[in-house]
């Protein structure tokens, strides 16, 4: 199977490598939680509002401040993608998202991409919490799909208007790709040698693999 990976699997990988297994080698069904799907329903009303400057609903509509962050990036002729999709080779060269020979797929929720900064975001509807990895790995992606000096990568913390997040410049690169393939090798090396150790964790709670000795679902 052609390895490829994203923040999501990484995350996943390094919670529990036999969780990782069930979802993405073994394709394993699990159930979506009720946070999950009103994640889904808030980006999805952002991404509508945004690209197409549709109206946010009722139940949505206490969000509607995010969709100002690009409305303002727009008027001062700033390009803003909603959604945007980004992939990358091996070799690290940009590719489309679904592309046969993509290795590293990453996706913002909103991008402002001016001419020597960028700024990309990702809506986060649950509680604030620390770790940055997913904003490096955008951050990267964005250098390498655009000619910017400086990237501002944030989460946009919905419920309490907040943002937290990285700056990195371009000389910052080397070391970020340095630090990020490490990681993503280990992934790539448990799918050559078909090890993937379970790790007990709080994760145990909602793993949809119920073969495993840690497996707390229904137990």
């Amino acid at each position: 199977m052609k390895f490829a990976w994203s923040h999501s699997r990484l995350k996943v990988f390094e919670t529990c490598p036999a969780q990782y297994e069930g979802k993405f080698v073994e394709h394993l069904k699990e159930d979506e939680g009720e946070a999950a799907k009103w994640g889904e329903r808030v980006h999805e009303d952002l991404e509508k509002a945004v690209r197409d400057g549709v109206p946010m609903p009722e139940a949505t509509k206490p969000y509607e401040w995010a969709v100002e962050l690009g409305k303002k990036a727009q008027a001062v002729g700033a390009r803003v993608e909603a959604e945007y999709k980004m992939g990358l080779t091996v070799d690290l060269k940009p590719c489309g998202f679904m592309d046969g020979n993509v290795w590293l797929r990453g996706k913002s929720d909103l991008s402002i991409i001016g001419n020597s900064v960028a700024a990309v975001w990702d809506y986060k509807t649950g509680k604030q919490r620390a770790g940055n990895t997913q904003l490096n790995i955008m951050a990267a992606m964005t250098f390498e799909h655009f000619p910017v000096e400086r990237v501002e990568a944030k989460f946009l913390w919905l419920q309490n208007k907040k943002q937290s997040g990285v700056s990195h410049n371009r000389k910052d690169l080397p070391a970020l790709w340095e630090e990020l393939i490490a990681r993503a090798k280990r992934v790539e090396r448990a799918h050559e040698t078909g090890v993937f150790q379970p790790i007990p964790s709080w994760a145990c709670n909602y793993c949809p693999v119920k073969t495993c000795r840690y497996n707390k679902v229904g137990k």
